[in-house]
This record gives C-alpha cells, structure tokens and sequence, in this order.
C-alpha cells in the first residue's frame, strides 16, 4: 500500500486545493464546535448560579462568569461580548470587587479595539490598567500591558507600544523573580 505522501503527491493539482479545503472546513468545524460547547458550558454555569437560592448578582464567581462569557464571545458575537462585558463592570463596581471591574474594562476595551476606536480602546484599557496596578493578581496588569501596547502600534504611535512593551517586560521579570523566592520559601 502507498504512503500518505504518495497518495497526496499523485493527487492533481486541483485535487490537493479541494482536499485542503476540505480540511481546513473540517478543522474550522472543530473549533467552532469546541468554541460553542466552552460558551455553552459557562451560559450553563451562569444559569445554575442564578437558580441557587442564596444567589448574589455581586457574587464574584458571577462576575468572573460573565467576564469569561465575555472573551469567549469576542471573536464570535461581538455585540454580546460587550453586552456581558458591561454587566460585569456594573455589578462589580456595585460589589467593589477591582478586579472583575479591571477585567471587564480590559473587555470592553477589546470591543473598541476590534471595532477600530483606538483612541477609546486605550482609554479603557488605560482605565482598567489603572485599577488592576492595585491587584494582588500581577497577570491581570501584563494582559492589559500587552493590549494597550498592541493598541499603541496599530494607531501608528510605535514609541508608546515600545515602551508598552518594555513596561510588560520589566513586569513579568518582576513576577517571575516574586514567584521564585516564593518556591525557595
């Protein structure tokens, strides 16, 4: 029997664009899929949440929720991902609860990043780099580094997403260095 290459080398030229094609429409179908069952599985968790009889909307694993919801739709539903996004940012300024309010910005600030409003992407994420400096959670701050760095250099000001950059650098080093003396310890 001939090998998988060989086969695939006496295939046509135009035989070969229709088999990759049709894998790329299968490999695009998988992720789709897996994509609808992630935000299935955390429209189920929100929904289970909200039926509890002690349920808080300013509970934080509801903000968390919804600001999971919220990157999981970016790509896919855009409009919802902000609607989602927007909620947590309410409800988690109402619980005072900074960093479901600082991931929420990072959300929102995506929306207008995707959308093509640089200059109000930066202001959100300038907004919610600003509370999440204040977290115990150092990961939170780089995230936002990078997007508003990203933002920087698709505006075309190419000396601000340097130091962005550089910025983001000096910050994981920081928590790297934090992380090993905690293993020592």
């Amino acid at each position: 029997m001939p090998s998988i290459p060989a086969l695939f080398a006496a295939l046509s030229f135009w035989r070969k664009k229709e088999v990759l094609t049709l894998f790329l429409t299968l490999f695009w179908g998988m992720l789709t899929f897996a994509q609808n069952a992630q935000v299935q599985q955390l429209q189920d968790s929100i929904a289970y949440l909200r039926s509890q009889p002690q349920f808080s909307e300013k509970d934080t694993a509801h903000i968390n929720l919804l600001n999971e919801l919220a990157v999981n739709l970016r790509y896919y539903n855009l409009d919802t991902a902000l609607k989602f996004a927007k909620q947590a940012l309410e409800l988690s300024r109402e619980a005072e609860y900074p960093q479901g309010e600082s991931i929420a910005l990072l959300r929102i600030g995506d929306y207008y990043s995707d959308n093509g409003q640089s200059d109000e992407a930066i202001n959100k994420f300038k907004e919610a780099l600003e509370i999440a400096d204040n977290l115990e959670d150092k990961l939170i701050p780089l995230r936002i580094v990078n997007n508003l760095s990203s933002e920087y250099t698709y505006n075309g000001d190419f000396a601000k997403a340097l130091n962005g950059y550089l910025d983001g650098l000096e910050r994981i080093n920081a928590y790297l260095e934090i992380e090993e003396n905690k293993e020592i310890l």
